[in-house]
Protein backbone atom coordinates (compact mmCIF):
# COMPACT_ATOMS: atom_id res chain seq x y z
CA UNK A 1 0.00 0.00 0.00
CA UNK A 2 1.02 3.63 -0.38
CA UNK A 3 1.52 3.93 3.40
CA UNK A 4 4.18 1.19 3.42
CA UNK A 5 6.00 2.70 0.43
CA UNK A 6 5.77 6.51 0.66
CA UNK A 7 8.93 6.90 -1.43
CA UNK A 8 7.25 6.02 -4.76
CA UNK A 9 9.05 8.95 -6.39
CA UNK A 10 12.48 7.78 -5.23
CA UNK A 11 15.22 5.60 -6.70
CA UNK A 12 14.07 2.05 -7.45
CA UNK A 13 10.59 3.04 -8.62
CA UNK A 14 9.21 3.35 -12.15
CA UNK A 15 5.93 4.76 -13.42
CA UNK A 16 5.90 2.13 -16.18
CA UNK A 17 6.49 -1.60 -16.19
CA UNK A 18 9.92 -2.42 -17.62
CA UNK A 19 9.96 -4.54 -20.79
CA UNK A 20 12.40 -6.99 -19.20
CA UNK A 21 13.90 -7.80 -15.83
CA UNK A 22 12.43 -8.17 -12.38
CA UNK A 23 9.80 -5.77 -11.09
CA UNK A 24 7.12 -5.75 -8.41
CA UNK A 25 3.92 -3.76 -8.93
CA UNK A 26 2.58 -1.77 -5.99
CA UNK A 27 -0.16 0.83 -6.22
CA UNK A 28 0.24 1.07 -10.02
CA UNK A 29 3.97 1.79 -9.82
CA UNK A 30 6.85 -0.64 -10.13
CA UNK A 31 9.72 -1.51 -7.84
CA UNK A 32 12.69 -2.00 -10.19
CA UNK A 33 16.37 -2.86 -9.78
CA UNK A 34 18.68 0.01 -8.96
CA UNK A 35 22.36 0.60 -8.33
CA UNK A 36 23.64 2.91 -5.61
CA UNK A 37 27.09 3.97 -4.47
CA UNK A 38 28.16 4.15 -0.83
CA UNK A 39 28.78 7.87 -0.19
CA UNK A 40 32.45 8.82 -0.20
CA UNK A 41 33.51 5.58 -1.93
CA UNK A 42 33.52 3.96 -5.35
CA UNK A 43 31.71 0.90 -3.93
CA UNK A 44 28.43 0.28 -5.72
CA UNK A 45 25.74 -2.29 -5.07
CA UNK A 46 22.69 -3.39 -7.03
CA UNK A 47 19.37 -4.02 -5.36
CA UNK A 48 16.76 -6.34 -6.90
CA UNK A 49 13.03 -6.16 -6.06
CA UNK A 50 11.38 -9.31 -4.78
CA UNK A 51 7.65 -9.78 -4.25
CA UNK A 52 6.10 -10.17 -0.85
CA UNK A 53 4.07 -13.14 0.15
CA UNK A 54 3.54 -15.72 2.83
CA UNK A 55 5.50 -18.78 3.81
CA UNK A 56 5.45 -21.38 6.54
CA UNK A 57 8.31 -20.93 9.00
CA UNK A 58 9.47 -23.81 11.14
CA UNK A 59 9.58 -27.55 10.77
CA UNK A 60 6.65 -29.90 11.34
CA UNK A 61 6.89 -32.05 14.45
CA UNK A 62 6.60 -35.11 12.19
CA UNK A 63 9.84 -34.30 10.33
CA UNK A 64 12.60 -36.86 10.98
CA UNK A 65 15.15 -35.38 13.38
CA UNK A 66 12.78 -32.57 14.49
CA UNK A 67 13.90 -30.62 17.56
CA UNK A 68 11.84 -28.17 19.65
CA UNK A 69 13.99 -25.23 18.43
CA UNK A 70 12.61 -25.77 14.89
CA UNK A 71 8.97 -25.29 15.85
CA UNK A 72 6.23 -24.45 16.09
CA UNK A 73 5.27 -23.93 12.47
CA UNK A 74 3.60 -20.60 11.73
CA UNK A 75 2.64 -18.60 8.67
CA UNK A 76 4.73 -15.45 8.12
CA UNK A 77 3.81 -12.54 5.84
CA UNK A 78 6.66 -10.60 4.21
CA UNK A 79 6.27 -7.26 2.41
CA UNK A 80 7.90 -6.73 -1.00
CA UNK A 81 11.50 -5.55 -0.63
CA UNK A 82 14.78 -4.97 -2.39
CA UNK A 83 17.56 -7.47 -1.77
CA UNK A 84 21.21 -7.04 -2.67
CA UNK A 85 22.17 -8.81 -5.89
CA UNK A 86 25.41 -9.95 -4.23
CA UNK A 87 26.73 -10.43 -0.73
CA UNK A 88 28.26 -7.41 0.98
CA UNK A 89 30.95 -7.17 3.63
CA UNK A 90 30.26 -5.98 7.17
CA UNK A 91 32.19 -2.80 6.37
CA UNK A 92 29.94 -2.11 3.36
CA UNK A 93 26.87 -2.78 5.47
Amino acid sequence: SQDRFPQHDQIGWSETKPATGPCVEIDGKFMVPYTATIPGTKIAFTMIPIPGGTYVMGAPETEPGFSKEEGPQRTIEVDPMWVSEAEVTWAEY
